[in-house]
């Protein structure tokens, strides 16, 4: 046999043939007095051909077994063939059984998966063995892989929240992420990424401030600290949570001011002496 390995009892031809490897098995025979010969086969593999050389002596059995063969009849076969010149007919049986070769597994892709900071994002890999070993799953960590990012081996699920600070919006309104998953069969391995963007949610700034009493005629400032990391009772206190660079590029502006109030940009204060006429409560509107 061609592409198998074989053994002869005397009775049984065993061949033994491997998943995806062509096979080509060869039978002679001769007839004392000389009549041309008829082959036939029965119990062949599906795709098997007999293929009589010219002048009938010989013969052989051609045949690539699919990755499934051995899943077919469990990979063993029982084949006959038989030559007749008419009157009498000579048969011989071979015992045929094919060897697996394992497949690696599958992961199927998946698009682009959006979710915005704050939200959970959560998906499951759906992985395929043509073989149908049972899978087993791993998320590949590595120095870009986020913290808090849970994933079970054995069902393939993948679960993330992103938290408010993982887009930095000032310098861009997303942010993308790779996440490479594995799945195996024991024997073979196969790769699958997952494409992940992050969408910003932009916060609005934070503005504290408190109530302050003046006195007629005495002059009161104010002062306006950006990124001051605690509330601060002399002072309007403004800050972006979404990082030092906004907070830093925030516009303050006032409404509301009474008579006489200024507020200076530059030195970021503002100031008030108010007069007679201005006893009683102001109340001014601060936006950042």
């Amino acid at each position: 046999a061609e592409g198998a390995t074989s053994t002869d009892d005397g009775a049984i031809t065993r061949v033994a043939a491997t998943e995806g490897v062509p096979l080509a098995i060869r039978l002679f025979a001769r007839d004392a007095d000389l009549d041309a010969l008829t082959w036939t086969a029965s119990g062949l593999p599906t795709g098997m051909v007999l293929e009589p050389a010219a002048g009938s002596g010989s013969v052989a059995l051609r045949w690539v077994p699919g990755f499934f063969a051995a899943q077919d009849r469990g990979g063993s076969h029982a084949i006959t063939v038989t030559a007749s010149d008419g009157s009498a007919a000579a048969t011989r049986q071979i015992a045929l059984t094919v060897a697996n070769v394992n497949q690696a597994p599958r992961l199927l892709p998946m698009p682009l998966q959006l979710v915005f900071e704050g939200e959970t994002l959560g998906f499951t890999l759906r992985g395929a063995d043509a073989d149908g070993d049972a899978l087993r799953y791993a998320l590949l960590h590595d120095a870009a892989t986020p913290d808090g990012v849970y994933f079970d081996a054995t069902s393939g699920y993948f679960e993330w929240t992103p938290g408010q600070d993982v887009v930095d919006n000032a310098t861009g309104s997303s942010r993308p992420f790779a996440f490479t998953f594995s799945a195996t069969d024991g024997k073979a391995t196969a790769l699958q990424s997952v494409q992940v963007r992050v969408l910003d949610v932009n916060r609005p700034p934070r503005l504290v401030a408190s109530n302050h009493a003046v006195v007629v005629g005495e002059t009161f400032t104010l002062p306006l600290l950006i990124g001051a990391q605690a509330a601060n009772a002399s002072a309007i206190v403004a800050s972006d949570p979404d990082g030092a660079a906004q907070t830093q590029s925030l516009a303050i502006s006032f409404s509301g001011l009474p008579e006489g109030a200024v507020y200076d940009a530059a030195s970021r204060t503002l100031a008030w002496t108010p007069g007679p006429g201005q006893v009683g409560d102001s109340i001014v509107a601060a936006k950042a």
